[in-house]
């Protein structure tokens, strides 16, 4: 008799990986934290389009594997686009330089140890907004919690990256996140 799996495991994981994508918690977290939409479009024309775009145009010319660019040995490439486009909003905008001026040294580490392993882009952004938002929500911990241990959980299960890679992006995005509040 062949066993069943359920269904819903492995799409209950890749539902939470896409939900709390980076490229979707980090305009999120700008709405709610500052409130202002203007600066919430700003920062998704100035950051989340452009890395979006090249994404897709890498993902479509079979440069990277999926749009998470789950392959160690293409990450790099990601960093040497995403840095310069976080490093030109922070000295575009102003207001929120200090946390890109961490963002960018949070994926410099990143790519730093990426000869090592794949840091967890997603916990590390995750970790960074749920920092960013408990100083304007004390109450958002709780929930935020509950969404990172989703996360990380997601991640293992579509076997995306092991417990360290997970610790990893954990402790630079919360880094990132005490430096930026501090």
């Amino acid at each position: 008799m062949i066993e069943r799996r359920p269904p819903w495991p492995p799409r209950l994981a890749r539902l939470i990986s896409i939900a709390a994508h980076p490229l979707v918690l980090s305009p999120l977290t700008v709405a709610l934290a500052s409130r202002n939409w203007r600066w919430t479009l700003l920062i998704a024309a100035s950051t989340t389009l452009p890395i979006s775009a090249v994404l897709l145009w890498n993902v479509r010319r079979g440069v990277w594997s999926d749009f998470d660019v789950s392959r160690r040995d293409q990450r790099s490439s990601l960093y040497w686009i995403a840095i310069p486009i976080v490093a030109a909003t922070a000295f575009l905008i102003p207001t929120f330089r200090r946390s890109m001026l961490a963002i960018v040294c949070i994926l410099l580490i990143a790519l730093a140890l990426s000869r090592l392993q794949k840091t967890s882009l997603h916990l590390l952004f995750g970790t960074f907004c749920a920092v960013i938002l408990w100083l304007v929500y004390p109450w958002s911990a709780l929930v935020m919690a509950g969404v990172l241990i989703a996360l990380a959980w997601s991640r293992w299960y579509l076997k995306h990256h092991t417990p360290l890679e997970l610790a990893t992006g954990t402790l630079l995005g919360l880094a990132g996140g005490i430096y930026t509040i501090s």
